[in-house]
């Protein structure tokens, strides 16, 4: 008696529009958790002339409110929007003399 065969299982990758689509409910996910607990924070005008902290809610007049997630030393912000990340110039710390 002959061995049976073994049938080959292969997975289908994930196109890269699935992918896209599964990243972008994920940020949306966590933009809408940091919005719900910075909920009565105010909300300031994005300006790269201005500091910003960790945790800290900014208006960008092209990509709309987003919270600073990251700090880049020494004069950049990651910051999450609700569609994408952006990474932003901004005045660093105080002290640090920044030409724009």
């Amino acid at each position: 008696m002959a061995p049976a065969k073994k049938t080959k299982t292969t997975r289908k990758k994930a196109t890269k529009t699935e992918t896209s689509e599964a990243e972008d409910a994920s940020l949306d996910a966590e933009w809408q958790k940091l919005m719900a607990q910075h909920a009565s924070s105010p909300t300031r005008d994005y300006a790269m002339k201005s500091a910003y902290k960790l945790g800290e809610k900014i208006r960008h007049p092209k990509f709309g409110e987003g919270i600073v997630g990251k700090l880049i030393y020494p004069n950049k912000i990651e910051v999450i929007f609700q569609t994408d990340m952006k990474v932003l110039i901004h005045a660093g710390p105080k002290g640090l003399e920044m030409n724009f």
